[in-house]
């Protein structure tokens, strides 16, 4: 007998005059309710296999050095980064049973950025390890708001994916069709064996994929990395993120993420910072999508925001053609309703 994977948390589904359902996260628990609406036809039930096929976590799992676990907390920082890039390079091969493993390497890093936080361009300097908070209102727990299995998550993702809806974001973005996942201090938290055991759960269910989002997942990077380290299976890991993050806090994310959904929100400065509250979004955003171009899965989303295809959408699209040819664009249209933003809404599509 089949198992069925977890699912918690708040979901919507609209009904367009035109009596089309619009779920901009089409998890299990609608799927019943779109079949009483007779829309069972625009169901995408047929199962899809995640291309990848050995995730890159079973290697980051391996021992790559001679350092026991617990003698990482010993070494500089400077040091343990060294072995970190020499980890990802495959220079380093493969150590003894005993050793630590690269996912041992980031998590020790991670912790270290939580102390003065910096994992991304806000640079609150909290110490997050502490208890404190920043603008993310998150500690060093992760607070997870939702999850379930998902349908129709676009390219590369695999059907059904796990996904794990994670609280907390560094942007404000007015059009945001989750507003309730920006105040992770009002929800519960959850431990990294929490976590594993839901992921491992969605595994036995026939989950093709792990799929981290939010909320944004970047804040809770260290959290999950430590929720790896106590799961029973292996999955590909997919994160679906605003990539509005630090370089280092990126690096951790190399050889543990297999599919990489990046939003490109804003073709300019002037929108992100009228929208979503940052200045600096172009600069940041692209950098760190420049970085994943050696990336053999990536997936750019971008979501169309009615009055903006001039300075937004056409801006992109050039963009990510001349310098990200390789990627997969996922071009969508906006289903919230927020701000100064009019969306129109997209069948069966995530916003």
């Amino acid at each position: 007998m089949s198992r069925i994977a977890p699912h918690s948390g708040e979901f919507r589904l609209f009904l367009t005059p035109a009596g089309k359902a619009v779920a901009p996260d089409l998890v299990a628990p609608l799927l019943p309710i779109v079949r009483a609406l007779g829309r069972e036809h625009e169901l995408p039930f047929a199962r899809i296999a995640c291309p990848v096929e050995q995730p890159t976590l079973v290697r980051a799992k391996q021992a790559v050095t001679n350092h026991p676990r617990a003698a990482l907390r010993c070494l500089a920082t400077a040091e343990l980064w060294r072995i970190h890039r020499a980890a990802l390079d495959g220079s380093l091969g493969r150590a003894g049973r005993q050793g630590a493993s690269l996912l041992d390497l980031k998590t020790e890093l991670g912790r270290r950025m939580l102390r003065r936080c910096r994992l991304c361009p806000r640079r609150c300097q909290v110490s997050r390890i502490a208890g404190q908070t920043g603008f993310c209102k998150l500690t060093q727990a992760a607070s997870v708001a939702g999850y379930s299995m998902l349908y129709n998550e676009g390219p590369l993702v695999g059907q059904p994916t796990f996904g794990l809806f994670l609280a907390g974001c560094p942007l404000r973005c007015g059009f945001c069709y989750r507003p309730q996942d920006l105040h992770p201090q009002k929800r519960q938290h959850s431990s990294p064996e929490q976590m594993a055991s839901l992921l491992d759960q969605a595994a036995d269910a026939g989950a093709e994929s792990w799929h981290f989002l939010g909320g944004n997942p970047d804040q809770s990077i260290v959290a999950v990395l430590e929720s790896l380290r106590h799961v029973r299976h292996s999955r590909p890991i997919v994160w679906n993120s605003a990539v509005y993050l630090s370089r280092k806090a990126l690096e951790l994310l190399k050889g543990v993420v297999d599919v990489w959904v990046p939003d490109l929100k804003f073709g300019n400065d002037a929108c992100a910072h009228r929208l979503a509250g940052v200045q600096d979004y172009s600069a940041v955003v692209r950098r760190n999508l420049l970085s994943l171009r050696n990336e053999p899965y990536v997936v750019v989303r971008h979501m169309r925001y009615p009055g903006h295809n001039l300075c937004c959408d056409a801006v992109i699209s050039r963009w990510l053609s001349r310098n990200l040819p390789t990627a997969i664009p996922h071009f969508f249209d906006c289903c919230g309703f927020a701000g100064d933003v009019k969306p129109s809404n997209s069948t069966m599509e995530r916003g």
